[in-house]
């Protein structure tokens, strides 16, 4: 942080008490999240001088510093579009934001624009395992 400011590959970032981030939560957030986090990873793949396919790895640290939970990949299957994910440390019972946020990261990796109907979330206590297709 730098004169008030947070930012990441030049993009401003900002931090948020976990209960406003939650107030956030709705329908209509789930794609302005998508849309946001697929046109923010965009820019990082060029500044990072790598394509969707070479961020793979990256995605995992990219989504851990949103603060959402830890990410796993289980099963990543790239040439099909398809993932199985185990997020940990949810905190939270409504996932509408971790699930746009997901959505983006997967469409800018997949070069596939994603919708909510692509993806299924299985809630299990403290974690969830999410498929995308």
């Amino acid at each position: 942080m730098t004169d008030g400011k947070i930012e990441v590959l030049g993009e401003k970032q900002v931090m948020l008490p976990f209960s406003a981030m939650m107030s956030l939560q709705s329908a209509s957030s789930f794609d302005s999240v998508s849309k946001e986090i697929k046109t923010t990873m965009i820019s990082y793949g060029k500044k990072m001088g790598s394509s969707a396919g070479g961020m793979v790895k990256s995605v995992q640290d990219i989504y851990e510093t949103m603060g959402l939970g830890k990410m796993e990949i289980i099963k990543l299957e790239a040439d099909k579009k398809e993932t199985v994910l185990r997020i940990q440390n949810i905190s939270f019972t409504d996932t509408t934001l971790v699930e746009g946020v997901l959505c983006g990261l997967f469409s800018f990796l997949f070069n596939k624009d994603l919708t909510r109907k692509n993806i299924t979330v299985t809630k299990k206590g403290t974690y969830m395992d999410v498929t995308i297709k």
